[in-house]
């Protein structure tokens, strides 16, 4: 019985806050910046060669998205 009060909890925090937290940043105003693809792994390639990857962000906010700085990793 507690068992399924604490499972039954748990899911409503696991399905609630993040809506929670998506709402009050697009009410907000601020820029809400989502990257669906945050890491990108290259396969081995010769030293010097120029390898290229597009990374997409998405700005889910109200205002402007500044990207200020960029480095890779």
């Amino acid at each position: 019985m507690l068992g399924n009060v604490i499972s039954r909890w748990i899911m409503v925090w696991i399905l609630c806050v993040p809506m929670m937290s998506f709402a009050a940043d697009l009410e907000s105003g601020k820029p809400n910046a989502r990257i669906p693809e945050p890491a990108f792994e290259f396969q081995p390639v010769v030293e010097g060669t120029k390898v290229v990857h597009d990374f997409v962000i998405q700005n889910r906010g109200e205002a402007p998205l500044d990207i200020l700085k960029m480095e890779s990793g």
